[in-house]
């Protein structure tokens, strides 16, 4: 819920601070949102299925606390 009310304004300040600091770098700016969002999201699938394979759906749960614990860090 959080990513998709940051991602808007978080485009655009990227953006702000290109036009302003690297005009000549807006394109890759417009890209980077999207790219480390996509990461984000490929990481957190490869760390469930690994957490799966080692602790089973039992104790998923606890992983994930633990996971957003360090993401709000």
């Amino acid at each position: 819920m959080i990513v998709t009310l940051l991602s808007a304004p978080l485009q655009v300040y990227l953006l702000e601070i290109a036009e302003n600091d690297y005009p000549q770098a807006l394109v890759l700016a417009s890209s980077l949102s999207s790219i480390f969002f996509n990461f984000g999201i490929s990481l957190g699938s490869a760390t469930a299925s690994v957490m799966f394979d080692v602790m089973g759906l039992k104790d998923l749960s606890l992983g994930s606390a633990i996971y957003a614990v360090i993401s709000l860090a």
